[in-house]
């Protein structure tokens, strides 16, 4: 059976995302608002640092997927640390921590605890936190929406992109980012230089489902 959201028609994310900053760099007298869900720290390092020259960035960190939840604090943590640094450097970044309400969030997700990493039950966690993301942007009058979750090795970032364009559709008022994050090398970089900062690096994805593969 076909998965839901993987069409026939082979889309290029990154030059959509290059022609969409193009637009911006052409026409925009200041920078957008962006609101860019993250996931952890290590996924951030390149993304925060490149959109920051396009946009005024605000982080969401909404994760109730993350288990348990001293491993949820260590990532927000981290991201934190990032920030930081970033900040050092004159880019400045607001972080929004989103509630850790694991126990509901997991609720639909439990009947698919059997699923293989990867497949619908993922897909489920990665719409119901880029929906908070799209929420909290039109609320508060942002632009832009994006994530870093295409900088993932373990994820895809055609089925991320095609999931968020669809939860877009109900925000008239925001525009979806596309991304991918994994092209150029762009992710390997992030990760060594999360490990030349020291950064903590995570060794699952963080759903309780998936802590015994790690």
């Amino acid at each position: 059976m076909q998965c839901l959201y993987i069409d026939m028609k082979e889309r290029n994310y990154l030059l959509e995302s290059e022609q969409e900053l193009l637009k911006i760099v052409e026409n925009c007298k200041e920078k957008p608002k962006l609101l860019i869900h993250v996931c952890c720290g290590p996924c951030s390092i390149f993304p925060l640092r490149f959109l920051s020259n396009f946009f005024k960035i605000s982080v969401l960190f909404y994760n109730p997927n993350i288990y348990p939840h001293n491993e949820f604090e260590k990532r927000y943590n981290t991201l934190l640390e990032y920030i930081n640094i970033l900040k050092n450097e004159n880019i400045n970044i607001e972080v929004i921590k989103g509630e850790y309400n694991h126990k509901e969030y997991m609720k639909d997700l439990l009947p698919l605890k059997d699923e293989k990493e990867g497949g619908k039950r993922c897909f489920l966690c990665y719409k119901k936190r880029l929906r908070e993301t799209f929420v909290l942007a039109s609320k508060n009058n942002f632009d832009y929406v994006c994530t870093v979750m295409t900088s993932s090795r373990q994820k895809s970032s055609k089925i991320i992109n095609q999931i968020a364009e669809k939860i877009s559709s109900e925000f008239k008022d925001i525009k979806y980012f596309y991304s991918d994050f994994k092209k150029h090398g762009w992710s390997e970089e992030g990760y060594k230089k999360a490990r030349d900062l020291g950064l903590y690096l995570q060794e699952y994805c963080g759903c309780e489902f998936s802590i015994n593969n790690k």
